[in-house]
């Protein structure tokens, strides 16, 4: 989480994802206070391969920024793995 971001501040999340099956689509995006979200980047994942995935927003209030990286319908037996998550201003 980063708190406090203020108005007009750039934040660029990114994270390493992988999933033990191929074509799960994962979804990577920032939620700041009062569910406002950012642009969402959505990424089907080729399958063993690690893949960087990466968002930006722009701060329009004062507000904390949460991190949501998710994949829904994951298969019984299957994983999505995160790695190596960033968050910084700029």
């Amino acid at each position: 989480m980063v708190a406090p971001a203020k108005p007009g501040e750039r934040y660029v999340a990114s994270g390493g994802v992988r999933s033990t099956a191929p074509g799960q689509q994962v979804v990577l995006r920032l939620v700041g206070s009062g569910n406002r979200r950012s642009q969402t980047t959505t990424t089907t994942l080729p399958g063993l391969a690690w893949r960087r995935i990466l968002v930006d927003h722009t701060t329009t209030t004062n507000t904390d920024l949460t991190l949501e990286i998710a994949a829904a319908d994951v298969p019984a037996g299957n994983a999505l793995l995160v790695d190596e998550v960033i968050v910084r201003r700029g």
